[in-house]
């Protein structure tokens, strides 16, 4: 039989009423280690630990390390964190704990909400985001946003893979000799285009080429002003 004899499986109705959104933490019961961060109402803190129970099928690191507690004869303990929060306050503060404690110690499938936009980052990220200088060139250039797949960690390796890419293009490409990588309208890096790769896929392409290290200055810079930068379309042309 499992032992724990604080552990609940949920809350009051009258707890609930009063909470409103919250931030939970799950960790090892003889630890003060968290393994999953949360945000949540009413009884969603409990879910976990009943998928893991109900569905013995459903694979996750986070099932697993429950079903792993729970074989060993205890509970994972519950933190509420935070309580008594609006939504959009709730995602942030998951959003800030997944940054602090780490992802490498959480079993989180996902980044919190906001990560993007107001997340942890360095100073010098900080001050590129809002400092507000304007990119301006007399080059010709393609601009490609990575928006979805961009993070503040990424090593230098995967930014030239992830902006190289596979793109969808035409032969307006080949006036290009310089591509940006750009995330949120910032400026990551430029690379020189030294030549184009044929994708797989049918009218999709890559650039291949070095660093342009006489332009690096210009990391950090923002595109926003272009009007050719607005929109869905994941590229767009400077001086094409």
């Amino acid at each position: 039989m499992l032992k724990d004899k604080y552990q609940i499986k949920s809350f009051s109705s009258k707890t609930i009423e009063t909470i409103g959104y919250y931030v939970y933490g799950l960790r090892y019961p003889t630890q003060k280690k968290y393994f999953y961060i949360g945000k949540g109402k009413n009884n969603r803190v409990f879910q976990h630990i009943l998928n893991a129970k109900k569905f013995p099928n459903n694979k996750s690191e986070k099932l697993d390390t429950i079903r792993q507690i729970l074989r060993s004869g205890s509970y994972p303990a519950i933190d509420i964190i935070m309580h008594k929060l609006t939504e959009k306050e709730a995602f942030k503060i998951e959003s800030a704990l997944i940054d602090v404690v780490g992802r490498e110690q959480l079993t989180n499938q996902v980044k919190g909400h906001f990560y993007d936009d107001v997340g942890l980052m360095s100073a010098k990220n900080v001050n590129d985001l809002y400092k507000g200088i304007k990119f301006t060139t007399t080059l010709p250039m393609i601009g490609i946003k990575i928006n979805r797949t961009w993070y503040r960690s990424m090593p230098a390796s995967e930014l030239y893979e992830r902006t190289r890419g596979s793109w969808v293009l035409g032969k307006r490409r080949e006036k290009a000799v310089y591509a940006l990588s750009l995330c949120f309208g910032i400026v990551r890096q430029i690379y020189e285009i030294r030549y184009w790769e044929k994708a797989p896929e049918k009218s999709r392409w890559s650039f291949a080429g070095p660093i342009a290290k006489d332009l690096e200055r210009y990391i950090g810079a923002t595109v926003n002003h272009m009007p050719n930068s607005k929109g869905q379309n994941p590229i767009f042309y400077i001086n094409c």
